[in-house]
């Protein structure tokens, strides 16, 4: 393809096809010598024209960390128009074991779980997922599919589903969504001295701070705080700063930021997500603090929080 194009096919013009129904993933890998972006997505649709589109999406965002990710809002019904409910699941370039559930809107499991071990780029289709797991008679709404991993590995897996109007026959199509996505720069969970082991517990060097550097994806929210084993310590003082230098969160004698907000997209760095500071020193009326963890989450998620140095106690 040349720069700047786009270009149509149809799937029986790239892959040779079976005869009759047929499933399965389809992958694409950009062939230049350097690496090129470039988009993708895929529609399915019966003669009629009713049908879903699927956009592509990179191969790391779609297994999460502890494999396990959720579709919602899956239902069944018998009554006009009638929905149905299927989903899939598949290995990626490795084999796989997966377990998955329904759940109902209140968290109570719906049928039972079924477990699924798939080899190497293997996909099974599950046609009416509330029969598969054998959930009892009557209709369905707002229900969630949950896709989990069974054993260790961190094998890649993908899993989606469809609704399907059975009176027209089109349908939409929902992709598993990771709540821990497998990514450290995208963790929306702590990812500072926490219990991940990235880096060792700290303790800081009498009369100076240290200084830490993070990637923040704004706007957003964000959260930091240090403590200790035993708990948050008023011996230690922590603020936060914008690629611009300017002081967020945080200052003299605070331990805990609570949440606070990024700002709006222009609101920094011109836009651009960029390098965020995090100084931690010693509170004015402390002695030499014990050693400490400092923890930050974000919703965008953002990189480990790098110490890159130290420098004279600044406030």
């Amino acid at each position: 393809m040349g720069a700047n194009t786009t270009v149509e096919q149809s799937l029986t013009q790239l892959c040779p096809l079976n005869a009759g129904s047929n499933f399965g993933r389809l992958t694409f890998e950009e062939g230049a010598t350097t690496n090129r972006p470039f988009t993708v997505y895929s529609r399915v649709e019966s003669f009629s024209g009713n049908g879903f589109s699927v956009e592509g999406c990179p191969i790391g965002q779609i297994t999460g960390l502890n494999g396990s990710s959720w579709v919602n809002g899956l239902r069944r019904q018998a009554a006009a128009p009638g929905y149905q409910s299927n989903c899939f699941v598949g290995a990626l370039n490795e084999s796989v074991m997966i377990d998955l559930r329904l759940r109902s809107s209140n968290n109570t499991q719906i049928g039972i779980t079924q477990t699924f071990n798939l080899g190497a780029s293997q996909m099974i289709r599950l046609v009416d997922v509330f029969q598969a797991v054998g959930a009892p008679a009557g209709d369905y709404a707002n229900v969630r599919a949950e896709f989990a991993e069974n054993g260790a590995g961190q094998a890649g897996f993908i899993g989606f589903c469809t609704v399907q109007n059975n009176t027209s026959f089109d349908a939409d199509f929902r992709i598993a969504k990771a709540s821990n996505p497998a990514d450290l720069s995208r963790r929306y969970t702590a990812f500072g001295r926490d219990g991940f082991t990235l880096s060792p517990v700290l303790t800081l060097t009498d009369g100076r701070d240290d200084v830490f550097q993070v990637f923040w994806q704004h706007p957003d929210w964000a959260h930091c705080y240090v403590d200790t084993n035993t708990g948050t310590r008023t011996d230690f003082e922590l603020r936060v700063k914008d690629p611009g230098g300017t002081v967020v969160a945080g200052g003299a004698n605070i331990q805990d930021t609570g949440e606070f907000f990024l700002g709006e997209r222009s609101a920094a760095n011109a836009g651009a997500n960029g390098i965020w500071r995090i100084e931690v020193g010693h509170a004015a009326s402390s002695v030499v603090p014990e050693a400490y963890r400092l923890y930050c989450t974000t919703g965008n998620g953002g990189s480990e929080a790098i110490r890159i140095g130290t420098q004279p106690d600044a406030f």
